[in-house]
């Protein structure tokens, strides 16, 4: 997701203003991105989509626990090719398929001695560039190893499917005015300061 490192407002020209907020630190969004962590775990517990062992153990997860926020790039608003890079980056598949090849050929990929290699686009601090990928489908084997990692071993059971939850997202979007009429000029002055709960 792409946000919006500010807020928008109606002057009394009719016209959008933007106003950024420029007093966010590094240390506000690591912390922002714990208080993500913990809500979105929390409304999924809540609602059925994940269990109470499943949350905890994803709350239990060193480093970001599958969450990350970046603060880093910034795009300016009237820069359409910029914003575009930016998606484009944000939508890549973990993987550059561009870089993965098969070593005897892609028909080798057929046999259960198939190996795969991944070029770096530059070579790593030690000097590598490239690495072997080896994907297990022998399931004894699959399971000797998991077992001896102390993980689960055993597929989970498959549970009917569940239709999408856009009931549980609200995501009835039809305006409760009329479009037509111009928006009322807010009276609001815009604190960028830390709300008190930043960390629930």
């Amino acid at each position: 997701m792409v946000v919006l490192d500010g807020v928008f407002s109606r002057s009394d020209d009719e016209k959008a203003h933007f106003h950024e907020a420029s007093l966010l630190q590094p240390e506000h969004w690591a912390r922002l991105q714990g208080v993500v962590q913990r809500r979105v775990l929390r409304y999924f517990r809540n609602h059925g989509l994940l269990d109470e062992l499943d949350t905890r153990d994803m709350l239990s997860w060193q480093g970001s626990g599958g969450f990350s926020i970046d603060a880093s790039v910034r795009i300016e608003g009237d820069d359409r090719a910029g914003i575009e890079r930016l998606l484009r980056y944000c939508a890549r598949p973990p993987f550059a398929l561009e870089r993965l090849h098969a070593l005897a050929g892609v028909a080798s990929l057929a046999s259960p001695d198939a190996r795969l290699l991944y070029r770096f686009p530059k070579p790593t601090p030690d000097g590598r560039t490239e690495i072997i990928l080896a994907f297990l489908t022998d399931p004894p084997v699959l399971s000797a190893i998991l077992l001896h990692l102390d993980l689960p071993h055993r597929p989970p059971p498959l549970a009917p499917a569940r239709g999408p939850p856009q009931r549980d997202f609200l995501l009835d979007q039809t305006p409760s005015f009329d479009p037509a009429d111009p928006e009322p000029v807010p009276d609001v002055q815009f604190d960028q300061s830390l709300p008190d709960d930043f960390d629930d």
